[in-house]
């Protein structure tokens, strides 16, 4: 074995514990890391047999199969922004839907307790309105 294929097998035993560490911690979701695990799992295939690359790339009609792993590569990040782009705006509106019941919810409470937002009328004063 060759000092690149050791290398590389090393760098994706390494991404592959970091996925699993991230996940025991909870900093990683189950969902996202099956995605992870997989492209760890590609590494290491593609360190182990490093001409892999080469019969795929000329396949797929890459001149340099460097061409074809950073094209892979490239779309996989690409999914992967465009997957916690959506994640975050489905975040965002769930966040926004529940300030607006949290509001809601508040206006009632206020109304429930006969408050109408005077000083001295069930609304507690605060240590700037006792002065």
């Amino acid at each position: 074995m060759s000092a690149l294929t050791v290398t590389g097998i090393v760098v994706a035993v390494l991404a592959a514990v970091w996925i699993l560490v991230l996940v025991a911690r909870r900093k990683l979701d189950v969902r996202y890391a099956a995605v992870w695990t997989i492209v760890g799992i590609l590494l290491i295939v593609a360190a182990v047999w490093p001409g892999l690359a080469a019969g795929v790339s000329r396949l797929l009609g890459f001149a340099v199969p460097a061409n074809l792993i950073l094209s892979v590569g490239f779309l996989v990040l690409l999914a992967a922004s465009i997957q916690t782009s959506v994640q975050l705006t489905r975040m965002e509106h769930h966040m926004q839907r529940l300030a607006e019941e949290l509001a809601i919810l508040k206006t009632e409470v206020r109304e429930a307790s006969g408050e109408n937002g005077r000083p001295g009328e069930g609304q507690r004063q605060g240590p700037a309105d006792a002065a």
